[in-house]
């Protein structure tokens, strides 16, 4: 190989490396999802599709190769028909059921509001204090309304980059909230109490898999904000 391939493909394996070694680390510490060493793949594919492989090399590309297709089967199998004994709440695949009945369940919850309102000039606006419930709520309503990541308690995220409720509302509007199903009072409505007039609680829904249950969500009416919103929680550290 010439010697600039050489230098690129020393430097595709810095990061191949140290971005897989990052995730491996942090896997020590605390769980890690599946995708988030993905950036490591990308680099290491030309390497991989640039390697000379000897007799032995092939073997164990072959096995691979086989093992990959044969998870990639179970998976797809899984998620069509359930075939691996996991509890709902455990499964990764079960996290995408249940989302159409909680988006049926907000517009019916929206709806009722926004008549209420009618003639009154206050709007209604929908959001959730997670970006993976504002994300799947924006797609399965009816006309994908924008939704709003509160993302008081939790982790910044994207959301954070838009204009979140503050900048988008006006004094009087009301938030139809999506939060989990807690038997104490969820943090998120702890730091919004004093800015909206009346928080209403409404109906549990269950997003449902296959084997059970997944997990709950909570809706909840706020009333009559007022103006204010709460200070962003510094990150840790």
């Amino acid at each position: 190989p010439s010697l600039a391939w050489t230098l690129v493909a020393i430097q595709l394996a810095v990061v191949a490396t140290f971005a897989f070694g990052v995730f491996v680390l942090s896997a020590l510490r605390k769980p890690v999802e599946a995708n988030w060493p993905a950036l490591a793949y990308v680099p290491a594919v030309p390497l991989l599709a640039d390697a000379a492989f000897g007799e032995r090399g092939w073997r164990w590309f072959r096995a691979g190769w086989a093992l990959a297709a044969a998870l990639t089967l179970v998976i797809y199998a899984h998620a069509v028909a359930s075939i691996l004994p996991i509890p709902a709440r455990k499964d990764p695949i079960a996290r995408s059921a249940g989302w159409d009945v909680l988006a049926r369940a907000t517009d019916a919850t929206r709806d009722s509001l926004a008549a209420r309102l009618a003639g009154s000039r206050r709007s209604v606006h929908v959001g959730a204090e997670r970006y993976q419930d504002a994300s799947e709520l924006a797609f399965h309503m009816r006309g994908k309304p924008r939704t709003l990541s509160l993302n008081l308690v939790g982790r910044r995220n994207q959301y954070d980059l838009w204009p979140g409720f503050a900048r988008v509302a006006a004094p009087g509007d009301a938030l139809v909230l999506v939060l989990d199903d807690t038997e104490t009072i969820h943090p998120t409505l702890r730091r919004l109490e004093g800015h909206f007039a009346d928080a209403r609680r409404g109906a549990a829904i269950e997003l449902r898999a296959r084997r059970g249950v997944v997990a709950r969500r909570r809706l909840w009416t706020l009333l009559g904000w007022g103006g204010s919103w709460p200070a962003p929680v510094p990150p840790p550290g």
